[in-house]
């Protein structure tokens, strides 16, 4: 009815036999475009999930679009070329990004994209800081498996890259990150 929540609905454009007035309800419809936007950005349509989120938010502007949503937009994003278009994503994700929160991805989707629009500088502090509250957590917790060994060393590469003032984000290795979300 029209109390649930439907925001961040994840997997909500998969469900069939969706009664007409459920349809009908904005909020359920926007989720539903919500969630098709996420899964598209998830599979590199990038232009399409862009035209997606815009879509909810010309049909229900006061819908809140969470977190993990604008950083999957910014992440996939970059990795398939669409840095300039999606930065705007990885803003909005470290916006609402809270200090009490274990995932840091939302850093290091806006620093790929800060460092594919040549903001070096403002990437090596976003990677910084990921690897400031990850390594947080792993002092606080027993998740000392959040990264993988190697995970890890790679984000250190990138960190002394930056430093150097060099952009990590090479072709090559873009595609290696597009293969290890498969």
């Amino acid at each position: 009815d029209e109390r649930t929540c439907w925001d961040s609905a994840f997997g909500l454009h998969k469900s069939i036999n969706i009664a007409k007035e459920l349809l009908e309800n904005s909020a359920f419809s926007s989720a539903l475009l919500l969630s098709r936007g996420y899964e598209l950005a998830q599979e590199g349509k990038i232009s399409d999930a862009l035209r997606t989120y815009e879509q909810v938010r010309q049909a229900n502007p006061i819908i809140y679009i969470d977190i993990c949503h604008w950083q999957q937009l910014c992440w996939n994003g970059c990795l398939y070329g669409f840095a300039e278009e999606v930065i705007f994503a990885g803003e909005k994700a470290v916006e609402l990004f809270r200090d009490d929160e274990p995932e840091t991805s939302c850093f290091e989707s806006r620093g790929i994209a800060r460092a594919m629009t040549g903001d070096l500088a403002g990437a090596l502090q976003d990677f910084q800081m990921a690897n400031r509250n990850l390594m947080a957590l792993v002092n606080e917790t027993s998740k000392r498996d959040w990264l993988s060994p190697d995970a890890q060393e790679q984000r250190q590469r990138w960190i002394a890259a930056l430093e150097r003032g060099d952009n990590p984000f090479t072709t090559e290795e873009l595609e290696t990150l597009r293969q290890a979300e498969q």
